[in-house]
């Protein structure tokens, strides 16, 4: 009988030598271990990055909300309508498609307006 390698097995005999690999795990040495550590390690230190940027966002974001409060209140103080200057910035903000959605619903505003005897 002579002694077959493994690239001269079969597609069959091959599938059946990984289902018996698999079946039989490798006992893990101490270099196995540190590697699962160590890639433990650099996950867990990834997350705790990704969390610590996020958290940082999240105060940033808390001081410009503050910021924009007081510019709001300073605008109040000087007699404009806040929730004018809020609806202009949502305005500006938007794309031309919602432009046009915006002009035609004023349009069909001033139109049901006018005909329930509205002031337009």
């Amino acid at each position: 009988m002579t002694k077959t390698t493994p690239q001269e097995l079969s597609p069959q005999a091959k599938i059946y030598a990984d289902k018996q690999r698999a079946a039989k795990p490798m006992k893990e040495d101490d270099a196995d271990r540190e590697t699962r550590e160590n890639a433990f390690r650099v996950t867990a230190d990834e997350l705790i990055g990704f969390i610590e940027r996020q958290e940082r966002l999240i105060a940033e974001m808390g001081d410009l909300r503050d910021d924009r409060k007081e510019v709001q209140k300073e605008a109040k103080g000087r007699g404009y309508n806040v929730g004018a200057i809020n609806q202009i910035i949502k305005l500006r903000a938007m794309d031309k498609a919602g432009h046009a959605k915006r002009r035609s619903n004023a349009e069909d505003l001033e139109l049901y307006m006018s005909v329930t005897g509205m002031d337009v």
